[in-house]
């Protein structure tokens, strides 16, 4: 009794030559490079056009400049807590008593 087994790949079929063949392996790497170098650009363009539309339309996320009221009295709160940080360091480096910098 005389079993034949049939092997349907052939010695030069592409998923036999890939990591025998170097340009085979190449041309994977860069076909699958370039497919997904489409896809980023393709999202990219896909974005960019959604913020356009979201922009044109007034419907953005934020309100433009111009409608934001302003706020004197925190701005001050602000502007006197640095003010006082910058006091604070102002003293430290004015009361510092320890070796000079030789560098200065």
């Amino acid at each position: 009794m005389h079993i034949h087994i049939h092997n349907s790949r052939t010695p030069d079929s592409l998923f036999h030559r890939i990591g025998r063949d170097s340009f085979v392996d190449w041309a994977i790497i860069l076909g699958i490079a370039f497919v997904i170098s489409l896809v980023l650009i393709s999202v990219g363009i896909l974005a960019y056009m959604g913020v356009e539309r979201e922009l044109s339309a007034g419907t953005a996320a934020f309100p433009p400049p111009a409608s934001r009221s302003f706020d004197a009295v925190t701005m001050d709160m602000v502007l006197g807590a640095f003010d006082e940080r910058a006091a604070m360091n102002a003293s430290t480096i004015r009361s510092y008593r320890g070796p000079g910098d030789p560098s200065l």
